[in-house]
């Protein structure tokens, strides 16, 4: 468990920027695949409403949506503050 809550913290804190990023550069198409996986793997630690959230972003995404921003706000709260309750258990570096 700690090694996938050490992976999802690696690979999912930035998430949202890099979602702003793919957007601004018009890459939809990784913007969604980003939302995809960060889905995946807040359903691996059972952070049921962070994959919901991601899975919503995803389909607004997909479907071409514009006003991303408040959707993409709560994903990056909900992140942060899974990283930091997670403060406690996380792998030494």
């Amino acid at each position: 468990m700690f090694s996938l809550l050490d992976f999802f913290i690696k690979d999912n804190t930035d998430a949202v920027k890099h979602v702003r990023a793919e957007l601004a550069a018009g890459d939809r198409e990784a913007a969604g695949r980003r939302m995809h996986t960060l889905a995946s793997n807040a359903g691996f630690l059972c952070a049921l409403d962070l994959m919901e959230v991601a899975r919503q972003a995803e389909a607004a995404i997909d479907r071409g949506e514009v006003e991303l921003e408040p959707m993409l706000d709560a994903i990056a709260a909900q992140v942060s503050a899974l990283v930091e309750a997670s403060e406690p258990w996380r792998l030494p570096v």
